[in-house]
């Protein structure tokens, strides 16, 4: 079950980064670093996945899976918002990304966790 919870955190990523590539013009680096972030996060995704599936798939494990992802996003954020303190734009723009996959993150976890206590 986590790892259709991370499929559907995935696909939430990939249509933003849809949208962000279009954004990219050649005046502007706001969009590139959109992408490079999301990039980023959606690579630290993918290994959870992968770590996921070599995992026993017990409720203990599951957590322990989750939560380091979380704390991967939360370090990046931490990075990032410490950038932006410094009036860096790029850094603010990849904190709002950052800030918001770790959204979306918690809300898939929260998801999948009410999925398995009804199931």
């Amino acid at each position: 079950m986590i790892v259709e919870a991370l499929k559907r955190l995935m696909a939430a990523m990939a249509a933003q980064l849809e949208g962000t590539v279009a954004e990219i013009d050649e005046r502007s680096m706001v969009a590139v670093v959109k992408v490079q972030t999301l990039l980023q996060l959606m690579a630290f995704v993918a290994d959870t996945i992968v770590t996921a599936k070599h995992s026993k798939d017990t409720p203990d494990e599951n957590d322990r899976i989750m939560r380091s992802l979380e704390q991967r996003f939360e370090a990046v954020e931490r990075d990032t918002l410490t950038l932006a303190k410094r009036a860096a734009r790029y850094a603010d723009v990849k904190h709002e990304i950052t800030a918001g996959a770790l959204a979306q993150l918690r809300a898939v976890t929260w998801a999948a966790a009410v999925e398995e206590m009804v199931a």
